[in-house]
């Protein structure tokens, strides 16, 4: 079946990006001059602290990846581990003493750590009966978080990607032939409920909708089919009076450029900033942000990285950014893929190389790459590939290696100072003209810029 995002585009005239010059864009814009972070004192300070692993797999290979972190330190994600396919963890405060999670009951011995909580509670996904995915809610122990109604015959399929302080999950969930649903739990994982698609009640050929991250307001930024079949990025709002959730899409950076209109949100602050990746006018997958309330997407670029058509990574292209996760003050981490000089001959051959590096964003210093500010705090050496989440307290779950060591593991980053107290703004309305026509998911696969490869250019 065609995925989705490449259908094949509309002959009727594109819908243009929400228009930046309503009353209520110019309140975001000015909402979000309250948010600007205060000036700091140039150049932030790195630590790096190596998570490990929970042990070889039966090959002997080793690897990690963090994918969450919390104000603690706790850190979530995924290791290699003995008599398994990969095992979540959950690490205890400042990233101490990795604990491998185990799997659900009667499942492949396959799990994987995707979000974690104030108090802990790791979200993730294990693999069940028939290689079909499970979403579980880990404290003491594990538990399912359940599926989406479906029909009879139905193979029942589901992910959790995100995960609040109160214990509300999200993720995505089977609910018909091809179909796929967007869902939000109330609190402690309970009562999941499927947030529809941005293209309502239209019939399209494999319907999708995902929640990929919820603030601690309950609202969900995830990536939806719309009315024309792209793939966008939307952040809900609960209406009070019926006591349900609504999808607001979030446009696009271009929809002018070559290929189809994409966007996906990636992670949401308690101001309703939203952050991911979004197709541009010269047809590049960039890094987004936005205002409060997913106002006024803008590109956060890509770092200095050059274009190489030698240079190829899990989306296919030379060049390539994407914002994983905000925190409550506005600061943005993730990952670019490019091609990049390398005087010192680090990573490549000839002074440059093809390769992903990890990156963290503000308003005050821009984008600056993990690698060169643990080399100016007297800590070199160390490929910062990803960097998946940030916390409030500046902890940030990063993965990579030592230029020592061949291994891929999780990395416990810190930003010191950290960033500034958050300001927290109450989510701005949407405009009517933005309201949606249903609520949904999407399927995540091909949309990161993960490791680095170590092809030489």
């Amino acid at each position: 079946m065609p995925h989705p995002c490449r259908r094949p585009r509309p002959t009727s005239s594109r819908r243009p990006v929400p228009p930046s010059t309503s009353p209520l864009v110019a309140f975001g814009l000015a909402v979000a001059a309250a948010l600007a972070s205060p000036p700091t004192s140039g150049a932030q300070a790195v630590t790096v602290k190596p998570l490990g692993w929970l042990g070889n797999d039966a090959s002997g290979f080793r690897t990690s990846t963090a994918r969450g972190v919390n104000d603690a330190g706790q850190v979530t994600g995924t290791s290699t581990s003995a008599g398994t396919f990969g095992e979540a963890f959950r690490t205890g405060a400042n990233g101490d003493n990795m604990r491998g999670l185990g799997s659900l009951p009667f499942a492949f011995p396959r799990s994987e750590g995707n979000a974690i909580n104030a108090a802990g509670r790791v979200v993730g996904t294990s693999v069940g009966q028939g290689f079909l995915t499970i979403p579980f809610l880990q404290n003491q122990l594990m538990v399912g978080v359940g599926f989406l109604p479906t029909s009879a015959n139905q193979p029942r399929e589901s992910n959790a990607y995100g995960v609040n302080a109160l214990g509300q999950v999200t993720g995505m969930s089977t609910v018909g032939d091809f179909a796929r649903q967007a869902y939000v739990t109330d609190a402690n994982g309970l009562n999941m409920r499927g947030l529809g698609w941005l293209s309502g009640d239209v019939l399209q050929p494999e319907k999708f909708s995902a929640g990929m991250a919820v603030n601690d307001l309950g609202q969900v930024t995830g990536a939806s089919s719309d009315v024309d079949g792209y793939a966008q990025a939307f952040l809900t709002r609960r209406l009070p009076i019926v006591q349900t959730e609504v999808m607001l899409g979030l446009g696009f950076l271009s929809t002018n450029g070559p290929g189809d209109p994409y966007s996906i949100g990636r992670g949401v602050n308690v101001s309703g900033q939203v952050v991911g990746q979004s197709r541009d006018a010269q047809g590049r997958r960039q890094a987004f942000l936005t205002d409060a309330g997913g106002l006024n997407m803008r590109g956060l670029g890509f770092g200095g990285a050059m274009t190489n058509p030698g240079c190829i990574n899990s989306m296919v292209a030379p060049l390539a950014s994407v914002a994983y996760g905000v925190n409550d003050a506005g600061t943005v981490v993730g990952s670019v893929f490019g091609y990049w000089n390398d005087p010192f001959g680090l990573r490549g051959a000839n002074g440059r190389y093809c390769g992903s590096r990890a990156f963290v964003y503000t308003a005050t210093n821009g984008m600056r790459f993990f690698d060169e500010l643990l080399a100016a705090s007297g800590t070199p050496g160390w490929y910062v590939d990803d960097a998946h989440a940030i916390s409030n307290t500046g902890y940030v779950a990063a993965t990579g290696t030592n230029q020592g060591l061949v291994d891929t593991q999780g990395l416990l980053l810190r930003l010191t100072p950290s960033a500034p107290s958050p300001v927290v703004v109450s989510p701005v309305p949407e405009p009517g003209t933005w309201a949606l026509l249903g609520t949904g998911l999407l399927p995540v696969g091909g949309t990161e810029a993960r490791s680095w490869s170590r092809t030489r250019a």
